[in-house]
């Protein structure tokens, strides 16, 4: 795994893992809702957060995923806010 800061996660599990230790689903971190897309024709999800002052579920991340045989084979994470060329809303 790839740990530096903007450094490319490789693997679905090290995608995830990273997240975990970093406190997602820690409380004020586990209120998400996704919203399944693309990025470059591979399957993606945008996802929003929701934090325990904030009623608005506010676009955090996405997720692009890479299928090989039908499972995951890899995970990349980035920050989505900000970037109008994903055509997902900022609010849900």
């Amino acid at each position: 795994m790839l740990s530096e800061p903007g450094a490319w996660i490789v693997t679905a599990k090290d995608a995830v893992d990273g997240w975990v230790s970093n406190g997602l689903f820690q409380r004020g971190y586990d209120d998400w809702r996704g919203v399944p897309t693309t990025v470059n024709r591979m399957p993606a999800a945008g996802l929003y957060l929701r934090t325990p002052d904030d009623p608005t579920y506010r676009l955090f991340t996405i997720a692009v995923l890479h299928i090989a045989d039908g499972k995951i084979a890899e995970l990349t994470g980035f920050d989505a806010t900000d970037k109008p060329w994903l055509d997902l809303s900022p609010t849900l």
